[in-house]
């Protein structure tokens, strides 16, 4: 077992994904029609889907930005025709509509954490999960215990090197 982590495999309990039962269902039936279980087989049959399922992701940022300039051209013209919502014509009864809500940003995070705390609301109050993550594993690799709190467990995951 290679990577930085390895030397805790063994120490730490070892991850079960959740899921739901459809979900336990879906991947049964789909690892029932791998034929192929040598891990040599397993493993092209990974980089076949994982280069699959990049060229998705770069299809599908490709139509996100179609839609964005779509969106953009849809709220100007809506505006400029003094509409919010027109029903489409094509049968189906759906509707598009331009409305607004409002969009926070943080700009002072400090000011904000204390506005929380003066309105009770610290128990609201978590880091992001990628920071928790980085918190720990700097922990362990260090030496020191999972802060109070944390339990930590040892997850397999699968590392793709492209090629050349």
């Amino acid at each position: 077992m290679a990577g930085k982590y390895a030397k805790f495999k063994g120490q730490l309990p070892k991850f079960i994904e959740p899921a739901s039962d459809d979900r336990k269902l879906k991947l049964l039936n789909i690892k029932d029609n791998i034929k192929q279980r040598a891990a040599s087989k397993l493993a092209e049959k990974y980089e076949v889907v994982r280069l699959q399922k990049e060229m998705l992701k770069d299809k599908a940022s490709e139509v996100q930005l179609e839609l964005d300039a779509i969106t953009e051209l849809l709220i100007q013209a809506y505006e400029d025709e003094g509409i919010t919502s027109l029903t489409m014509g094509t049968g189906t009864g759906a509707s598009v509509r331009v409305q607004v809500e409002p969009y926070p940003q943080v700009h002072d995070r400090e000011a904000f954490r204390q506005w929380c705390i003066d309105e009770q609301l610290e128990r609201s109050m978590h880091l992001h999960s990628a920071t928790t993550s980085a918190l720990v594993k700097e922990r362990l690799i260090n030496g020191k215990p999972e802060p109070p709190g944390v339990k930590t467990f040892m997850k397999d995951k699968i590392v793709y090197s492209k090629g050349g």
